[in-house]
């Protein structure tokens, strides 16, 4: 397919793709490349101490540091190193684990961020920038443990970072996991992984490909082997991420070598069967049939196979949600020049025709028509765009990866994220855009208000009540205590999490919903679904 698609976590245009079904290599859409240089990262919020503590890991000694977050004491282990550098003849293969060492490793700073350019010129993207050098030498993971070290084992959540493959770093202090450990008692790691095409080039059999995925598989493995000597539970290990980092997270829930390394996940905002998530070599809707094969059902039998999907129940717990508005920063940067982005007819129609190539033109003219419902000023053309972005990128491919999961027999809870800031560097306009929930999930939301403003005591108690939800997840699995809901792929009924209290919505556009026939039966089908036997088959 020569069709151009667009990436969204970093408004990346996702093209000169992996072959096979592989994930996508990416460049930036709209501006040029401008490195931008990187400083040193400071262990973010909180008083150090001179405290330290040492723990003794199959891969040797390891010294951290701690200081006060949040509700209390932290000990931190960070720039561990998972797996051998991946330099030299190493480069471009499967990662190997790193040798063991007998002198007390030192983690008390953060390592190299992996290779990549860094595109961002605003502010309000400034975030995202790596504060770390950067290197091929970056397979490394943090930990923050809760001080001192829990009596009992205690859940372990573990971050995987988005970037569209092609950017971000674990390090970024949006990620500090050291507020959620101290407030919730449990451990948070974060880990770096191979990007861009050092992560992800596909030239069989020299380059094997979703190297990315590899090293995330490997620090998964370093992780459950280890739990225990930091006081965590590594029979409730919890894999969460965001975009790509959701996509990926999906991923490892279908792979069958990465089955035994986690208990729960959660996808924020990404599925593996998102358009942008990867490039199928031909468009077959096979993501039911795989489903089918890791469950070791077989599709022959269509009576058989119903009995044998009712009865499995191989598949983990998962949490999968997104924010209300996902499309409106693509919308932002796309029309960056238009003041407030407010958009005329003609604009509309291109964007559409953009984000859907090969739609003839009257289904075009139909997306108009139905995502503006007859409106015709420029606010309701913008709105129209961001819904339709946010359908095509996020919605769609969210629920139909949340139907797919729960029809294996495991349970499926899904929220809405629907809270714009107070304070933000994003104009107004934007609402609850892409990635604002995560400074509530980690208690990092220091990290995103624009200098010398804070946020209100509302919004502290959203991100407490946030972070109590998502390790609640971590610790049962469930959402017993709180007000989730099992996902239903015929009501789609979605936790709204905002400053109001918890409600359940429906967060299902034209798209999603099949409405109209011709967009269920016309370029949807074509658009959305895409094979993933090949990705999970081979992790």
């Amino acid at each position: 397919s020569n069709r151009q698609s667009f990436s969204f976590h970093d408004h990346y245009l996702f093209d000169n793709r992996i072959q096979s079904g592989h994930l996508r290599n990416c460049f930036p859409l709209w501006n040029k490349p401008r490195v931008i240089q990187t400083v040193l990262l400071n262990l973010t919020s909180g008083s150090a101490s001179n405290g330290a503590t040492v723990v003794i890991t199959s891969s040797g000694p390891i010294k951290g540091k701690q200081f006060l977050s949040g509700l209390g004491s932290v000990a931190a282990y960070l720039g561990i190193p998972y797996a051998e550098p991946p330099l030299g003849k190493l480069r471009f293969q499967k990662p190997l684990p790193h040798q063991p060492w007998k002198q007390t490793l030192e983690a008390t700073s953060f390592g190299n961020s992996c290779s990549q350019s860094i595109y961002y010129e605003d502010t309000a993207a400034m975030v995202w920038n790596p504060r770390t050098p950067l290197s091929e030498d970056c397979l490394s993971l943090n930990i923050w443990v809760p001080h001192p070290q829990p009596s009992s084992p205690v859940p372990v959540l573990v971050w995987i970072h988005g970037g569209g493959y092609g950017g971000a770093t674990a390090s970024l202090g949006l990620f500090n996991g050291a507020s959620l450990a101290a407030t919730e008692n449990v451990i948070v790691v974060t880990i770096n992984y191979r990007l861009g095409a050092l992560g992800f080039l596909y030239l069989p059999p020299v380059v094997p490909g979703n190297l990315g995925l590899w090293d995330q598989q490997l620090a998964l493995k370093w992780i459950k082997e280890n739990a225990a000597a930091f006081g965590g539970d590594p029979s409730r290990v919890t894999i969460f991420g965001h975009s790509a980092g959701g996509a990926s997270v999906n991923f490892h829930l279908l792979a069958p070598k990465s089955q035994d390394l986690f208990a729960q996940a959660v996808m924020q905002s990404g599925t593996a069967n998102a358009f942008w998530a990867w490039r199928s070599p031909e468009e077959a809707k096979r993501l039911s049939l795989k489903f089918v094969h890791l469950l070791g059902c077989s599709e022959d039998n269509k009576i058989s196979l119903g009995h044998c999907l009712q009865t499995k129940n191989d598949f983990k717990p998962v949490l999968i949600g997104k924010v209300s508005d996902e499309g409106s920063t693509f919308i932002h940067d796309l029309f960056s020049d238009i003041k407030e982005s407010l958009i005329n007819q003609e604009q509309l129609l291109k964007g559409i025709r953009m984000l859907v190539p090969n739609a003839p033109e009257d289904v075009v003219q139909s997306i108009a028509l139905r995502y503006s419902e007859g409106n015709h000023n420029p606010a309701k053309y913008r709105s129209a765009l961001s819904n339709l972005f946010t359908d095509l990128a996020i919605a769609c491919p969210m629920i139909e990866a949340a139907g797919n999961i729960r029809k294996t027999g495991s349970p499926v809870y899904a929220y809405l994220f629907a809270h714009h800031p107070s304070r933000s560097s994003w104009p107004q306009w934007t609402g609850p855009h892409h990635d604002a929930e995560i400074a509530y999930i980690f208690g990092t939301l220091e990290s995103v208000f624009p200098v010398n403003q804070t946020y209100t005591e509302a919004e502290a108690r959203l991100s407490r009540k946030m972070m109590h939800y998502w390790a609640e997840f971590a610790r049962t699995g469930s959402h017993s205590q709180t007000n989730y809901i099992l996902f239903n792929q015929y009501s789609y009924p979605f936790l709204q999490l905002s400053l109001s209290p918890p409600s359940h919505s429906h967060s299902c556009n034209w798209l999603c919903c099949g409405r109209p026939e011709d967009f269920q039966n016309g370029f949807r089908a074509d658009t959305l679904v895409r094979t993933v036997d090949e990705i999970s088959s081979e992790i």
